[in-house]
């Protein structure tokens, strides 16, 4: 089954707010709109040209031979909108199949929505996937598959993903504060011609480099979904939402 426009603007903006939300603690979903120009929306992705969006959303759909056929969707950047690529997208990009797996003997929804979950996980990392049992805590996680995770259910059903609560390590905390030192006195020491606070910028500096590579390697001290605790919470959620659909229909 395909996605309509409306589908893919959805997952567009659940998607977007939860990254932002990761990465900076607030959401901010009014950022993605229909009427956005594509020139405007590599800028919120912070990406550096048009082909990276493509080729980003090319593995997400799993969508082949993108790039002459997208051309025509993005280009040119500053006239072409979101809702132009949410058409493309919509017209080449199947929903996933949630297949019911056996078990004991009887058809059973929740073993087939968390199989192909950790399908999609063992894409990113198949050592760390293969110890996720339906028990398992997604906190402990979080750090390795957060934004696949929001990326693949989101692909079931966005919007359903409640709020993300993070909070950074003691590590992450600092940076911060060790990086605007570092660049206050770079500033001071071009002022005042002072070598021994350049030298102490550029150690705060280089600190902060340091402390980057450590927290990203440290789990945060609070990473998971609002009122989801295991990954059976989740399948759970996700069979609700189907069934809710269904019903609609």
């Amino acid at each position: 089954m395909k996605y309509s426009k409306i589908e893919i603007l959805e997952f567009l903006k659940s998607s977007h707010r939860q990254r932002i939300q990761i990465e900076t603690g607030f959401p901010n979903e009014d950022a993605i709109t229909n009427d956005l120009t594509i020139r405007n929306w590599i800028d919120e992705m912070d990406l550096l040209n048009w082909k990276e969006l493509c080729k980003y959303y090319c593995k997400v759909f799993e969508i082949e031979k993108y790039e002459i056929e997208f051309r025509e969707s993005m280009l040119p950047i500053k006239k072409k909108t979101i809702e132009d690529f949410c058409e493309f997208v919509s017209k080449r990009a199947i929903k996933p199949d949630l297949k019911s797996v056996k078990l004991f003997g009887r058809d059973c929804e929740e073993a087939g929505i968390f199989k192909y979950l950790k399908r999609k996980l063992a894409d990113e990392n198949e050592s760390k996937s293969n110890e996720i049992k339906p028990s398992s805590k997604i906190e402990n996680y979080m750090n390795d598959f957060a934004f696949k995770i929001v990326e693949e259910v989101n692909k079931i059903h966005p919007k359903i993903l409640p709020t993300i609560k993070y909070e950074p390590n003691e590590f992450e905390k600092r940076e911060w504060q060790l990086f605007l030192s570092g660049v206050l006195g770079l500033i001071t020491a071009s002022i005042i011609d002072n070598w021994l606070i350049a030298g102490i910028g550029i150690g705060l500096t280089i600190s902060v480099i340091w402390m980057n590579k450590i927290s990203f390697k440290m789990k945060a001290n609070k990473f998971e979904f609002e009122g989801i605790e295991t990954f059976r919470d989740l399948v759970e959620l996700i069979k609700k939402k189907e069934h809710d659909m269904q019903q609609s229909i």
